[in-house]
This record gives structure tokens, sequence and C-alpha cells, in this order.
């Protein structure tokens, strides 16, 4: 997209409304720039789009993208079950049981970098609404019951 060269005295020849549709209109006709810029920037896309989905369902975050981002750029498994983390997203943003996904540690509508801790998309289904302490009881309670299933 060539720059304007009027951006610079703060006045543009087109109005908001209209360059908004010319850039959504040019993005829709390059789509290799998206997947390019996803693809070079994974780690920022992930966390902004996560913070973004929680702010839509109702949490405060009290952890900026840049720290979000520090914190997922140092997380290469999941923290609940050991499996290395894919980083890639799936065609048409599909979410795979190894996809990262953020978890609060004890489920309330707050996202704080003591809150928060970067788990495969299966642990996290499986934990759903539990804390962190119900979530381990549970797994005890089902190896309790069906321990002795398990082939060695």
């Amino acid at each position: 997209m060539a720059k304007d060269s009027s951006i610079k005295s703060g006045y543009k020849k087109i109005c908001k409304q209209c360059d908004a549709e010319n850039r959504k209109e040019w993005y829709r006709s390059h789509p290799e720039v998206k997947k390019s810029y996803y693809r070079n920037h994974i780690y920022k896309s992930w966390t902004q789009a996560t913070l973004s989905r929680h702010r839509i369902y109702g949490c405060v975050t009290l952890i900026s993208s840049q720290e979000l981002e520090v914190i997922a750029k140092n997380t290469n498994v999941c923290y609940i079950c050991g499996i290395k983390l894919n980083w890639e997203q799936g065609k048409n943003n599909t979410t795979y049981p190894d996809s990262p996904t953020l978890d609060r540690t004890d489920n309330e509508n707050i996202i704080s970098i003591e809150n928060v801790r970067i788990v495969c998309h299966s642990c996290n289904s499986t934990k759903r609404n539990r804390t962190f302490r119900e979530f381990v009881e549970y797994c005890g309670m089902v190896h309790r019951r069906f321990g002795e299933l398990v082939v060695g």
C-alpha cells in the first residue's frame, strides 16, 4: 500500500470511512500479507487475539499484551501435561489439541501475570471451570478409579 504524502501534514485526501474500506478491500485481495504477518509475529498475534477474546467474555485484563507475549515466547510445552505446544495457526483458525490456550488458575474473571498459565487446548478443555487445585483432585479421582486399566 503506497504511503500518502499528505499524511505528514495530518490531512488525507480521503475520508476515514473510505480509507478504512479501501484498506479492507486491499487486504482481502492480498491474503498472503496477513498470513505472512501472522507467521512472522506468531506470539504477538496469539497474545492480542487471546486478550481480546477474554475481554469480550468480560474478563478484566491486568496484564499487558507485551507481558503475555514474553510469557508465550518462553512457553514451549503445556504447563499441565508437558506436550510441545503447536503455535502454528490451523487453516481457518482451526484449534488443535496441542494448540496453546490461556488458562486462568483460579477461574476468576481477572487476567493477571499471577493468574495465567499457557496450556494445551486438550488440558484446558478437560480442566474447564475447575480451579487448578480442583483439576488436580479430579485427575487423582479418575486415576484412583481407573488406574488399574492403564497398561504399562
